[in-house]
């Protein structure tokens, strides 16, 4: 995962799934087609073969052409009904081609995004300003919750450079719990020995 990319406001990723490729970076309220032109954001096939829609809420789904003649399959199911929502970790298969879909953010980590919240902010206290900006209405999910995370990078980004690079902790700090396979017992674990 790359903390660049999330600052620049990307929340999603693509990747191959095995071997050397590029990553794919997604933004919210954007579309990534696929298919037999340079212009797509995957190139492969021989035809339009579909696209990846993130919607503005947060919510991703890839869309199959229904003329395509490559098939599209989440999680070696294909998809019947030419479009299927993503979530962190699925794998979707073209042409034998596997890619995994990152969603930063999505995983369930059962604690209230109060509860997270409140340690972020003992965590780094020298974010507390912005920090306490945040809403109470974000941490009705950690899906709102990211975003209102998010728009620190751009709270800061005339800040001193130090600050910039608690930030960048903090998020590092976030991102190594919520992509954790076990979340809920990695966060257990730091709120133990903080």
């Amino acid at each position: 995962m790359n903390i660049k990319a999330l600052q620049k406001g990307y929340y999603y990723q693509i990747q191959l799934e095995y071997g050397n490729g590029n990553t794919l970076y997604l933004r919210p309220n954007k579309e990534y087609e696929i298919g037999n032109s340079p212009q797509y954001s995957i190139e492969m096939g021989n035809d339009y073969i579909g696209k990846i829609i993130c919607e503005k809420k947060g919510q991703t789904y890839i869309q199959q052409n229904q003329m395509s003649i490559h098939k599209i399959q989440v999680n070696n199911r294909e998809i019947n009904d030419k479009i299927c929502e993503l979530n962190h970790l699925d794998l979707f298969t073209i042409e034998n081609i596997e890619f995994r879909f990152y969603s930063y953010f999505d995983a369930d980590i059962n604690v209230t995004c109060s509860t997270f919240h409140q340690f972020l902010l003992s965590k780094y206290p020298q974010l507390n300003r912005e920090l306490s900006l945040i809403q109470r209405n974000s941490f009705n999910s950690f899906k709102s919750y990211k975003y209102a995370l998010t728009s620190l990078w751009k709270s800061i980004e005339n800040d001193s450079f130090e600050k910039q690079k608690v930030c960048e902790e903090m998020f590092e700090f976030i991102l190594s719990i919520i992509m954790n396979d076990n979340p809920l017992d990695k966060f257990k674990r730091i709120q133990t020995f903080n």
